[in-house]
């Protein structure tokens, strides 16, 4: 199995096969990847991070002369990410050249520098904003110049993130979306550490402007580093980003100094297992005696909470979850300080992280009703297995839409919460694939509340198991779930069982989507509905 211990760091089968396409250096073996991906995914259904490396698949696929009736929309995509990288660049050039004509040193990081110093060509490496750093000093200056020019920030107080934060993004209303960083590492905002990175900075003339860039050892960390971070259209870009940084760098690369700089970052974990990931797959000319180094390098016990909550799959993160990752980070920051300012300085803090105008008390209380909402949805739960269990009946299985496997889903919106909890709309007509065996099995689906669900069926749901209606008399409300009884003619005997429904769009103010069921759970067991006893 592979090496991270944490899901979400770690590629499913299909996006395996997806980075082999593009890091495999045996093109044999890289066409043999292809042929499996190609068997086993749809285009239509890519995620967004695979559509993230998808430029790159396209010149891999030249490069190993892969003829497939799907190049052309590849190349579409290839195209697309080419028009996204110009757009990327599309007036902040100005703004490059205006902070060094004030005496400002400026550092591309991420897409703006990987692009060109590590990719075989700039497209291959998509890039959505520019990412800009500038010293802790000049902070505040360059603000005031994007501020002049026309950008806003999207903190609504921009002047104290300096000293709470790694960086803060600006728009434009014709130029898009810039980041301006004064600390490289996201979670550890440390000047002294930067200072470093400065030192080892090189040279580089982008769009006819002199700048720099990392060195290829600290560009490897700040890959990793931004790997710990969650983003759904970034889970496979870090990884190929670390990947080239070891295997195209212009100088050989610096391994004592990465080894020393992930101890001094407290990044000695996700380092030491990104290594091991890339060299037991695409790169074993990565030196063992590196990933020993790193393996008997001491981690505090605040180390693995942080990359334990970094791992957390998207669905899992509840409020505990997000005030732990801003406190670890916050108490790295205030490290050194009085008790009495840490605990003063949190609320403002807190507010800033989650972009929240709104006055500490209302976010409290907000957060309460949260609280108070999980445990409900929590003791209900509880309360179903529990009836189940000493009833002797079938454990039930599925979960949240959120954690479905992604190819099992079909014609849903993203991910979105109300109070906390993830859910899904799904479109008017919408399909998922479960694993049930051809027995009589009941459905249990659990619907955010926001159309008339007591009118579903006015609204006209139809659904259907295998294209076989489910009569609307098989249907049951109780204790606020919506429960289904599937007969054992409308289930094959073996493969994935398709559960679809159409139901009439419903308008809600504001949204042009054509929104169907609010989806948050769904399992299913075996046997036939038993309505609860009434009191």
């Amino acid at each position: 199995m592979n090496p991270f211990s944490r899901k979400r760091f770690y590629p499913d089968r299909d996006q395996l096969l997806l980075l082999e396409i593009c890091l495999l250096r045996d093109p044999d073996a890289a066409r043999r990847a292809w042929k499996k991906w190609k068997e086993r995914v749809n285009l239509d259904d890519l995620d967004p991070s695979c559509f993230r490396i998808m430029s790159l698949v396209y010149r891999r696929m030249i490069e190993l002369g892969i003829d497939d009736r799907d190049a052309g929309r590849i190349k579409g995509v290839y195209r697309y990410h080419w028009t996204r990288n110009q757009i990327a660049w599309r007036g902040k050039d100005r703004i490059v050249r205006a902070l060094g004509e004030l005496g400002i040193d400026t550092l591309l990081l991420k897409g703006a520098a990987l692009s060109r110093t590590v990719y075989p060509e700039p497209t291959t490496r998509g890039m959505h904003d520019l990412d800009i750093l500038v010293p802790v000093p000049a902070a505040e200056a360059a603000m005031a110049l994007l501020k002049k020019e026309g950008w806003i920030a999207q903190h609504f107080d921009a002047v104290r993130t300096i000293e709470l934060f790694h960086g803060c993004s600006f728009l434009h209303p014709e130029y898009g979306e810039l980041d301006l960083h004064w600390h490289v590492m996201r979670s550890c905002c440390r000047s002294d550490g930067d200072a470093e990175l400065w030192a080892a900075a090189r040279s580089l003339v982008a769009e006819g402007i002199r700048t720099k860039v990392l060195c290829p050892a600290d560009m490897f960390l700040h890959a990793c580093e931004h790997g710990m971070h969650p983003s759904p259209a970034s889970a496979l870009q870090w990884m190929v980003d670390a990947t080239f940084i070891i295997r195209n760098s212009s100088a050989p690369f610096d391994w004592a100094r990465l080894v020393d700089q992930a101890r001094k970052f407290r990044l000695v974990l996700m380092v030491r297992r990104t290594l091991r990931f890339i060299r037991r797959h695409f790169e074993p000319s990565i030196p063992a005696e590196v990933i020993r180094k790193l393996a008997f390098t001491p981690t505090a016990p605040r180390d693995h909470i942080a990359y334990f909550l970094a791992g957390r799959l998207e669905g899992e993160e509840g409020l505990l979850h997000r005030i732990g990752v801003a406190g670890g980070h916050y108490l790295n920051l205030t490290s050194g300080q009085p008790l009495r300012e840490r605990l003063l300085g949190f609320p403002l803090y807190f507010r800033l992280l989650s972009h929240e105008r709104r006055p500490w008390h209302v976010v409290f209380n907000e957060e309460v009703r949260i609280l108070e909402k999980t445990w409900h949805d929590n003791e209900a739960e509880f309360n179903f297995r529990a009836r189940r269990f000493f009833r002797g009946q079938s454990r039930p299985h599925g979960g949240l839409i959120t954690h479905f496997p992604r190819e099992r889903v079909r014609q849903f919106y993203p991910v979105e919460k109300e109070l906390g909890s993830p859910f899904r709309w799904s479109e008017t007509e919408a399909a998922i694939e479960l694993a049930m065996p051809a027995h009589p099995h009941v459905l249990r689906f659990a619907l955010r509340p926001f159309r008339d669900l007591t009118r579903l069926f006015e609204d006209g749901l139809v659904m259907r198991m295998n294209g076989h209606p489910i009569p609307a008399d098989s249907f049951h409300w109780q204790d606020g779930f919506l429960y289904c009884s599937i007969d054992a003619d409308c289930l094959k005997e073996s493969g994935w069982q398709k559960l679809s429904w159409t139901i009439r769009p419903w308008p809600a103010p504001g949204d042009p989507r054509q929104l169907g069921l609010p989806l948050s759970r769904l399992w299913f067991y075996r046997g036939k509905f038993v309505p609860k006893p009434r009191a």
